[in-house]
């Protein structure tokens, strides 16, 4: 009988800390652009894989090749922390579209879906919601810290916008 009863309460102990794990979205991907360095797009998987497309990139030794596909791993710190920010963040509250009119700076959109539900939400504004940006700044810095590794596979990302031309350069200056 006290087998029993500790096999109980074993199996209690080990139920509660055995939780599946909630998963913060089904698909999750995000596209920014600065146009003094970089423009690209990165996927989160379900598990520690992203996917990366380097659009553009200044050509600068340790910089991403532009127009290639990586792939990386996130550590386990980073992947509890995206979740959390993502969970902070309440997507489906928020407006798709944060916009002031500036020419220099950053965009950035981002793409969730969650429950059959999905959603995406520009954002060209210094004046966003403080989670948003948060996560936008994250995510950013993120990349930068990662190990990519260049992949053949064709990515495709829901986030994904092509940034506006930069104005040409102004013509010479003759004396």
């Amino acid at each position: 009988m006290r087998v029993v009863i500790l096999l109980i309460i074993l199996f209690g102990i080990l139920g509660c800390k055995i939780k599946k794990r909630q998963k913060s979205f089904d698909e999750f991907d995000f596209t920014f652009t600065d146009i003094f360095s970089t423009h690209f797009s990165i996927k989160f998987t379900q598990r520690d894989t992203v996917f990366i497309r380097e659009h553009w990139s200044v050509e600068e030794k340790g910089m991403p090749i532009s127009k290639t596909n990586y792939i990386s791993l996130l550590k386990h710190s980073d992947r509890l922390k995206l979740e959390s920010l993502i969970k902070e963040v309440n997507f489906q509250t928020l407006d798709t579209n944060y916009y002031e009119e500036y020419s220099d700076g950053f965009e950035s959109k981002f793409y969730i879906k969650n429950d059959g539900a999905s959603k995406l939400i520009s954002l060209h504004s210094y004046n966003a919601p403080k989670k948003l940006d948060s996560l936008n700044n994250w995510i950013v810095e993120l990349k930068r810290g990662l190990k990519l590794n260049i992949i053949k596979n064709r990515l495709q990302f829901s986030s994904l916008f092509l940034p506006p031309k930069p104005p040409p350069p102004p013509p010479p200056y003759h004396n």
